[in-house]
């Protein structure tokens, strides 16, 4: 496996979700989720960005033909959550589209930009919570409840 082409390597340590003839001539049709379809195709190509309206174009091209931008978010959100090669999927603001990382600075931009994030999320998210307790202080003082 250490020869094989990443795309090769994406389909060994896939198991087959279900294989079945197709019309009768011994090929065999693979019948893949859409994470790991996206999977396979980012990790065949490290390094190259696929905006998400082009996973979109891909995963059609895929048989999943009524695939929406949405549903690809997600596919990918997943990944990167819970699949043990989630964290190569990497993103940033600089430049549109995802990609499989090819270096561990890739990785670490990834993780830089992530928390960052998270911390001016949970930012506004306080300044949120304040607003809210002082809206609902004001609404207390003029007698209101609600």
């Amino acid at each position: 496996m250490a020869n094989a082409s990443p795309l090769q390597q994406a389909r060994r340590r896939f198991s087959l979700v279900r294989g079945r003839p197709a019309a009768g001539k011994g090929v065999f049709v693979l019948e893949r989720s859409l994470e790991q379809t996206i999977l396979i195709h980012l990790r065949a190509n490290p390094g190259q960005r696929f905006t998400r309206s082009e996973l979109v174009w891909r995963m059609k091209t895929c048989g999943f033909v009524d695939v929406t931008d949405r549903q690809v978010r997600k596919a990918i959100e997943d990944l990167r959550a819970n699949h043990s090669d989630g964290p190569w999927i990497c993103s940033s603001s600089e430049e549109p589209g995802y990609f499989w990382a090819t270096t561990e600075g890739d990785i670490e931009a990834a993780q830089a930009e992530d928390l960052s994030r998270m911390q001016a999320t949970g930012a506004k998210v306080e300044n949120r919570r304040r607003l809210l307790q002082r809206l609902e202080l004001e609404r207390v003082e003029q007698g209101r409840l609600l």
